[in-house]
């Protein structure tokens, strides 16, 4: 019996071991490729790893290629989805300022309370799948911990009741940071603009256009009609463009 569950953990132990080994293989021939300036071949074997998982010093990765090539706005998009695993990242919000120097008349954001800060920190320090597993734990640890203070298992410690307590409010407290961090990361209400666009008064071509937008700008959709999408922009503008100017930002669903 113990053999033949071990057999299936033989195999997993080792399809993951050689899982990563292709990766750091990988991500050292595109690291290799970027040190000898060949960005388009880096560039292409790091797209290709981030077709398979995501990960934030990847899409970093990704943005540089894409700067030193001079695709401004697919750098910034790259470094956006490496902020929204991990936002408190000062090197990354280095690079994505540095990148938006080069959008022409480039709108300019207001800094985010620090309250949004600390809570975006605090949901992405580990994925939902890590917050979730704390939080069954701490559950499970819970039910035993009342086992234990029923005399259902035969241990002769006691347990004092505020312990059982705490990992009770510990366990629901990693559920729901489990279920805003996976809200956070899978969100689809932001994006980034391909193309120049006019940002209108109404969600119509005959609407006053409030001001013209580069590509590489950054926007928060509030709300749809049609082809129109309404936008927020970094600065806490609002308006009406269309929808073949934005690339949602998005993020391989698979690490």
């Amino acid at each position: 019996m113990k053999r033949s569950l071990l057999v299936p953990l033989f195999f997993l132990v080792n399809i993951s071991a050689i899982l990563c080994s292709e990766h750091m293989s990988d991500d050292k021939t595109a690291a290799a490729l970027f040190q000898n300036h060949q960005y388009e071949e880096a560039l292409a074997t790091w797209k290709k790893m981030s077709n398979n998982r995501s990960n934030a010093g990847l899409y970093f990765n990704i943005g540089l290629a894409e700067s030193q090539l001079h695709h401004a706005t697919e750098s910034i998009y790259a470094y956006e989805q490496a902020l929204r695993l991990r936002p408190l990242n000062a090197k990354y919000q280095k690079a994505l300022e540095q990148e938006r120097k080069k959008i022409d008349n480039a709108v300019i954001p207001i800094n985010p309370f620090f309250m949004e800060t600390w809570y975006l920190g605090w949901i992405t320090c580990f994925r939902p799948g890590v917050w979730a597993l704390l939080g069954f734990i701490c559950l499970t640890s819970v039910i035993v911990l009342y086992l234990i203070q029923i005399k259902a298992l035969p241990v002769q410690k006691e347990v004092p009741k505020l312990i059982g307590r705490i990992t009770a409010i510990a366990g629901l407290l990693f559920l729901v940071t489990a279920f805003f961090s996976f809200q956070h990361l899978y969100k689809k209400d932001e994006g980034i603009l391909v193309q120049s666009c006019e940002l209108r008064q109404a969600s119509t071509a005959e609407s006053p256009t409030l001001r013209l937008l580069a590509a590489g700008e950054k926007v928060r959709i509030k709300d749809k009609i049609g082809e129109w999408n309404y936008v927020a922009l970094v600065n806490l503008d609002y308006g009406w463009i269309k929808n073949d100017c934005i690339q949602v930002i998005n993020i391989a669903d698979r690490n």
